[in-house]
């Protein structure tokens, strides 16, 4: 119990458990992933968990298990572990967001860890986010309703906040996503394809961490995933396990979540790999514009095909 004591009890504020334990695992992490060559894509399934995301979340285990903490662990793609006796704190962990990008060595794959004191959380009582860059080296956190980052090589953290500038699509940058296979796309395309024509500009990391610490740092205004489908009677698609940074470090920067219908999701019970689409977005006025635009996104698709075409 000495370590997890260390953590948790002797630790000068709740903060500072929280981020201890963070680091710990975040370095769990990132010392497996020095042992993977990144550069080689070598599994089938481009969202499932990669070897080296099986490797980290075994030594996850073993450690927390090793320092005996009392809690609730929910990781990604796994069943709950609960340690102790009827324990509060709720853990929840994605090792590595953007898996496939850390396999092909691109782009901005993250560490994503959220905490609270509460058996059962909904969303909206998470009390702690962390996101780590495990390519480019910036820390991202929140607690008590602050966002800070902590760019690389740096010791201070700087308090960020979204740009709530933009409230029209026309004016907003937007992360938008259709990856991981033509299922994916298709589903992108027929929800909210449109917005790609419509936005200022558009870009992807492809992975929800980075996109959101990004937006909560003001670099977009909106991120749209609308992926989901069911097959086989299975929903596939972007998880709770991609709310945990919007809910925390998000919420905290100002930026409002919602269901593609504009529907709040703070009173979701978080189950990490319930599938769930959404809108990231840093003004309620550019949200009510975006809706607008989904509810008629096949008609206005449609017409800006038609437009398109006409013009040449």
């Amino acid at each position: 119990m000495g370590e997890a004591l260390k953590l948790l009890e002797i630790q000068e504020t709740p903060l500072d458990s929280y981020l201890a334990l963070s680091e710990k695992i975040k370095d769990i992490v990132t010392e497996v992933h020095q042992q993977f060559q990144s550069g080689n894509l070598t599994v089938k399934d481009l969202k499932g968990h990669h070897t080296a995301d099986e490797v980290a979340i075994e030594r996850i285990k073993k450690y927390l298990a090793a320092i005996n903490i009392q809690a609730n662990i929910h990781i990604e793609g796994h069943e709950p572990i609960t340690q102790g006796n009827d324990p509060e704190l709720s853990i929840y962990i994605d090792p590595v967001d953007g898996s496939l990008n850390r396999d092909l060595g691109v782009g901005n794959p993250a560490c994503v860890i959220a905490m609270t004191m509460n058996k059962k959380p909904k969303l909206k009582d998470l009390q702690f986010g962390y996101v780590f860059d495990l390519h480019a080296g910036n820390t991202y956190y929140s607690h008590n309703n602050e966002a800070y980052c902590i760019p690389t090589g740096e010791t201070e953290a700087v308090p960020i906040k979204c740009d709530s500038g933009a409230t029209k699509v026309q004016d907003a940058i937007i992360y938008i996503n259709s990856g991981y296979g033509r299922k994916f796309a298709m589903q992108e395309l027929l929800k909210t394809g449109v917005l790609r024509l419509m936005a200022k500009h558009v870009n992807s990391f492809d992975n929800s961490a980075m996109e959101i610490c990004q937006m909560a740092r003001g670099a977009a205004h909106l991120r749209v995933e609308s992926r989901s489908y069911t097959e086989n009677n299975v929903m596939k698609g972007s998880d709770h396990a991609n709310l945990l940074a919007a809910m925390t470090i998000g919420k905290a920067a100002g930026l409002y979540t919602t269901d593609l219908q504009g529907n709040s999701l703070e009173d979701e019970t978080i189950d990490i790999d319930q599938v769930q689409d959404f809108i990231c977005c840093s003004n309620p006025e550019l949200l009510k514009d975006a809706i607008r635009v989904i509810k008629r996104n096949r008609w206005l698709l449609l017409k800006h095909i038609f437009t398109g075409m006409m013009s040449k």
